[in-house]
């Protein structure tokens, strides 16, 4: 899920990264041969708090926001696509990027994706920028049913997708999202 070996505990502030930063620093203008030692030593503590900081920035528990957080009494959801379609053998795979989600009728802000199936026989037409209203909640991924297969769940946790939704209908086209212009124009050289 992205957790180190070594456990939560180990969170370096930013504060000490930025102070053996300036220790490096200082020690690097003056004989630096005679640190070479102590430089290297602060050059690995630096490299080692920097991915403990980014390792955190990926962990569920950071995002109180999350959808993984109100799963249970989702109603319904608002969602942006994300990404263009992926076409598969039986059905069509659309990343959703949910910003809202309805409990006990009342909308709340939250952040999270999810992975639509869509059939192939869906005549709708859905492109990056498209504003979804789903009816419904989305499933977790399940994780693979044999040892030593694939663990697809793992992936998708790694790109913060902890979800999947399996479209037949209840869902309506509310709206469009113009993404950022140079979006836009990555997706043109792609295609």
């Amino acid at each position: 899920m992205g957790f180190h070996y070594l456990g939560e505990s180990i969170q370096p502030s930013i504060l000490v990264l930025v102070l053996l930063f300036v220790i490096y620093s200082i020690l690097q203008k003056w004989d630096s041969k005679k640190y070479r030692a102590a430089l290297g030593g602060i050059l690995c503590l630096i490299a080692f708090g920097l991915g403990t900081q980014r390792l955190d920035s990926f962990k569920q528990s950071a995002f109180p926001d999350l959808l993984v957080h109100e799963l249970e009494s989702v109603e319904a959801y608002k969602a942006e696509v994300s990404a263009t379609p992926e076409y598969k053998a039986k059905s069509k795979l659309i990343q959703l990027q949910v910003y809202q989600v309805s409990v006990k009728g009342e909308w709340h802000a939250i952040k999270g994706f999810v992975n639509a199936y869509f059939p192939l026989k869906d005549s709708t037409i859905l492109m990056k920028g498209d504003l979804l209203f789903v009816q419904g909640q989305p499933r977790n991924v399940s994780p693979p049913a044999n040892p030593g297969e694939f663990n697809y769940k793992n992936y998708l946790a790694y790109n913060r997708i902890y979800h999947q939704h399996f479209m037949r209908d209840g869902f309506v086209k509310i709206g469009y999202k113009s993404p950022p212009f140079y979006e836009r124009i990555s997706d043109d050289l792609r295609t």
